[in-house]
């Protein structure tokens, strides 16, 4: 994998944030998360995969690379990108290492608007972010549920705090996003489909035979 394609998968996950904690027990099976990047004019949607189980998260994504999966794994509080064309994985470091790919956040403030939908079969209630910074007011609107168990950004530490006042009112308020429209109208972030059912231990192991690689060096 370039590191090209690697840092695109890492943009995914940043904006993606899977739950991994130990609360999201309260839910098994998969959910399958529509993600948009760029705003209006980005390059388009793409649906990836969410397992979990356990408090473990499984992240099945399709990258330029070819498939690859995000494994949140709680019992070891560490994040891994394993790469299936290449039989390879890397441990995702914590620390700084994605700074550059998040957004600094200024003075944010979040509202809870009382209006709800119902989305993939499950209610959810509107909330509205309201961030100030050198573009002046901008306001994101999400709908959280609390039936899928708490929503916890992995890639946190590794953005060292600068993510998107959105990412980070998703962070601190504790719902689980079924969808992030921006403030161009754009939705980032929707949830099509919800599926409760049994997940093997297996896809949240790494296999044996694969050979850990290092992750690249930012420029």
């Amino acid at each position: 994998m370039t590191s090209r394609s690697l840092r695109g998968c890492l943009v995914a996950l940043a904006l993606v944030a899977m739950p991994w904690t130990l609360g999201a027990q309260s839910f098994e099976g998969a959910i399958t998360v529509r993600l948009t990047s760029g705003g209006r004019s980005g390059p388009g949607a793409q649906d990836v995969e969410y397992l979990s189980r356990g408090g473990n998260v499984r992240v099945n994504v399709m990258s330029p690379a070819g498939p690859v999966a995000i494994l949140g794994l709680a019992a070891e509080a560490k994040t891994y990108l394993v790469i299936e064309s290449q039989r390879a994985y890397m441990e995702v470091p914590t620390g700084d290492a994605l700074g550059s790919l998040a957004t600094s956040a200024g003075a944010t403030t979040v509202t809870k608007s009382g209006r709800k939908e119902t989305i993939a079969g499950y209610e959810c209630e509107h909330i509205i972010v309201e961030s100030r910074g050198d573009a002046g007011i901008r306001k994101t609107d999400m709908c959280l549920t609390s039936a899928l168990g708490p929503y916890v950004n992995p890639m946190a530490s590794l953005a060292g705090g600068r993510m998107a006042p959105w990412q980070q009112a998703l962070t601190s308020d504790g719902g689980f996003p079924l969808k992030v429209t921006l403030p161009d109208g754009s939705v980032a972030l929707e949830v099509t489909k919800i599926e409760k059912r049994r997940i093997i231990d297996a896809l949240f192991r790494i296999p044996p035979e694969y050979n850990k690689m290092d992750m690249p060096k930012r420029p």
